[in-house]
């Protein structure tokens, strides 16, 4: 009495005789194994499967023919950084009749051999193969590992440190000033000079992730500091002096926000800005400054 899955034939009641497995009528195995695969090492041999057993007294038996037919396909990646573009060839053994269809956890897919599918969000996703062969359905499965980066945050102390905050514990750790490495795998920096910084966070899974502070501006007593950089509903300033006030306009030149924080770092609302380009105009330390700033949501 045969059983089958995924490629494997088993003899569920085959004593200790010798066994020949047979596929179309072809020896195919006489290694005496109660289960066998229809592996071949490049493909999955498809077609009628028996197997005869010989015992101590030279009488042979033989099962009832099964039908084995394992649908089977390759993937280029199987771990990856989300997007992350996965093309599948379909390398079934084709005969007259067969319908494939593929299922990504359980989402039906188009499966024109070769099929490029992108994944966008992290997770485990279960790919299926389903063959229909006449009344039977095999099946073949993989799985696919979607890895996601962590990004930065960045984080300005009054002191003028430019802090990681969620750094450490997650990977390696590359600063950068104006574009060239400064430090490693350290979680602060001290901000010395006006100029663009940029932190990489590189999981141990490979993803990366970055963030970027680009609004330093160099002022007579010290720095100020606009960030992040595109933003979406708040800006922050930090700077060495105070700032007594503030006025955003947007790219036409009408006034779309003020404000009088006299403080040396405070948190700016913009979530009521539409997307775009603003300048904002800071009376700081007796000085007038111009930063712009982009809303991008």
């Amino acid at each position: 009495i045969l059983s089958k899955s995924y490629g494997t034939i088993t003899c569920d009641n085959c004593s200790n005789g010798d066994l020949n497995w047979y596929a179309d009528d072809v020896i195919f195995s006489t290694d005496d194994q109660h289960s066998i695969s229809s592996w071949n090492g490049t493909t999955y041999e498809n077609g009628l499967f028996r197997v005869t057993e010989t015992n101590q007294w030279s009488c042979t038996t033989s099962s009832a023919s099964t039908l084995v037919y394992q649908p089977y396909f390759s993937q280029n990646i199987e771990t990856g950084c989300a997007p992350l573009e996965v093309l599948y060839e379909n390398l079934t053994d084709p005969v007259e009749g067969i319908h494939c269809t593929l299922t990504i956890n359980d989402v039906e897919e188009p499966f024109d051999s070769p099929f490029l599918h992108t994944f966008n969000d992290p997770g485990i996703y279960t790919s299926i193969l389903f063959a229909q062969v006449g009344e039977e359905l095999f099946s073949y499965s993989q799985e696919t590992h979607i890895l996601t980066a962590v990004i930065p945050e960045l984080s300005i102390e009054t002191d003028g440190t430019l802090v990681c905050t969620n750094c450490e514990g997650n990977g390696t750790v590359n600063w950068y000033y104006n574009g060239e490495l400064i430090a490693t795998n350290v979680y602060e920096i001290d901000i010395e000079t006006p100029g663009q910084f940029e932190v990489e966070l590189t999981s141990t899974g490979g993803c990366s992730g970055s963030s970027i502070l680009n609004g330093i501006e160099e002022i007579s007593n010290g720095y100020i500091i606009l960030y992040p950089n595109p933003a979406t509903e708040t800006i922050q300033i930090r700077s060495s002096g105070v700032t007594d006030n503030y006025e955003i306009y947007d790219s036409s030149g009408r006034l779309v926000g003020k404000n009088s924080p006299r403080a040396s770092g405070f948190a700016v609302d913009i979530s009521f800005l539409d997307n775009g380009f603003y300048t904002m105009i800071l009376e700081n330390a007796g000085e007038i400054r111009s930063m712009r700033f982009m809303v991008m949501r």
